[in-house]
């Protein structure tokens, strides 16, 4: 549970601890993308997009098509990370729900609420493996 809580509160790892042959200045881009505060945080997509492609020195190699693509395989290898792990996933549910004293009825997810908490539980889980 105190995996949970570390999310809403703690800043997110340097990409580069993944990904050490980016530069440093993409880590920067993406740490603000990722601020907690929403004010901290680029106020259009599109100054998003100008700042990494600026930090990845102003020119990407990819064409949208692949980038595309790559991005619907990650997403499938993350549901598919997901599926293999739901009872894990459901386990940590349970426990957030027991800590708040919420009763766990088994049911299909009936709130927004609710549903924040199995994603932001999933995405945990996801991030990892």
């Amino acid at each position: 549970m105190e995996l949970i809580f570390r999310h809403t509160r703690d800043s997110v790892l340097s990409v580069l601890s993944v990904k050490n042959d980016l530069p440093p200045d993409v880590d920067e881009v993406l740490q603000k993308a990722m601020a907690k505060e929403p004010v901290e945080r680029s106020d259009r997509c599109s100054e998003f997009s100008k700042a990494v492609t600026d930090a990845l020195g102003g020119k990407v190699a990819h064409r949208p098509s692949t980038i595309q693509a790559a991005a619907q395989e990650s997403q499938l290898l993350i549901v598919q990370k997901r599926e293999q792990h739901i009872e894990e996933i459901n386990q940590t549910i349970a426990e957030f729900k027991a800590g708040r004293g919420e009763i766990s009825t088994g049911s299909s997810v009936s709130t927004p609420a609710e549903h924040n908490q199995r994603v932001t539980a999933a995405y945990i889980n996801a991030a990892e493996f």
